[in-house]
């Protein structure tokens, strides 16, 4: 904790925030290029933290993330904690990817690449 604590004060929370921000405008631009994700959650960026769960459609949550380890992209899979929730939308699972400060945009371009490239193949 006391790292943890460090390292946020070292680059302040104003500027973790911003850059949160930015890469949750920039995530919700682009995830929109993905055929048949749905996002869940806010579409704006100043609603919502860098995290991101979704579906797309025909494709279960697991195979999404055991295609995107395969490209080195780690996500999760599952209810999340959230269950109920999940099964008050008919939905068996969703994929979440959820970033941070250390985090950049080309990271957010690979995983739309390759969300793009899993729904190809599902098709």
């Amino acid at each position: 904790l006391g790292a943890a604590l460090s390292f946020i004060k070292k680059i302040g929370f104003g500027t973790i925030q911003k850059h949160d921000r930015e890469l949750s405008t920039y995530a919700l631009k682009v995830l929109r290029a993905v055929p048949n994700l749905a996002l869940l959650g806010s579409t704006e960026a100043y609603d919502r933290i860098p995290v991101f769960s979704f579906t797309i459609a025909g494709i279960h949550a697991h195979d999404i993330a055991t295609l995107l380890d395969r490209e080195g992209i780690a996500v999760r899979a599952g209810h999340h904690c959230a269950q109920i929730l999940h099964e008050s939308v008919s939905l068996n699972a969703s994929v979440r990817a959820s970033l941070c400060m250390y985090n950049t945009v080309s990271e957010i371009d690979r995983l739309v690449s390759a969300l793009i490239a899993i729904e190809k193949k599902f098709q």
